[in-house]
């Protein structure tokens, strides 16, 4: 299930990506934490089977979706990361986060639609990955706390 597992398993590879980031104000890459809602009751109600079957599918439209402009990651359970290192203006992530969870919700767990909750933050010169990383999970959880199924874009 894990993607590009060299880029996210704590080896500094992502700290030395956002380093040679260059960054302006206007046009910026982003560090984005996804959560697939409901995730332990996928695992509870119908096993780890079908646990891992709905990691499997979220890994794949993630790749569609955000392969080509950056580094995807699995963090553990069912937290994935994504370093979109090509600049991307607001308006593109926004697009791609529709588009993103336009897909997730066509996949069915026997019956039952995913869904995902996104905090993006901007990468700004000077920020580690793990400062990244923390805001981006802090957003994660405002997503959450807004009813799930949504994406939150910290400002710039």
């Amino acid at each position: 299930i894990q993607i590009d597992e060299d880029k996210c398993n704590g080896c500094g590879a992502c700290g030395k990506m956002v380093g040679s980031l260059r960054p302006d104000e206007d046009n910026s890459g982003w560090f984005i934490m996804i959560d697939m809602d409901y995730f332990k009751e996928i695992n509870d109600r119908y096993g780890h089977p079908e646990g891992d079957r709905a990691l499997k599918k979220m890994s794949a439209v993630l790749k569609t979706i955000f392969g080509r402009d950056g580094v995807i990651g699995r963090i553990g359970g069912d937290e994935f990361a994504v370093l979109l290192y090509v600049p991307t203006t607001r308006e593109r992530l926004e697009t791609d986060l529709n588009l993103f969870l336009s897909k997730i919700h066509k996949v069915e767990i026997r019956g039952n639609r995913l869904s995902c909750s996104i905090g993006a933050v901007p990468i700004k010169a000077g920020k580690t990955a793990d400062e990244l990383y923390k805001e981006a999970d802090e957003i994660l959880y405002t997503a959450k706390q807004k009813g799930r199924d949504t994406y939150v874009i910290a400002e710039n």
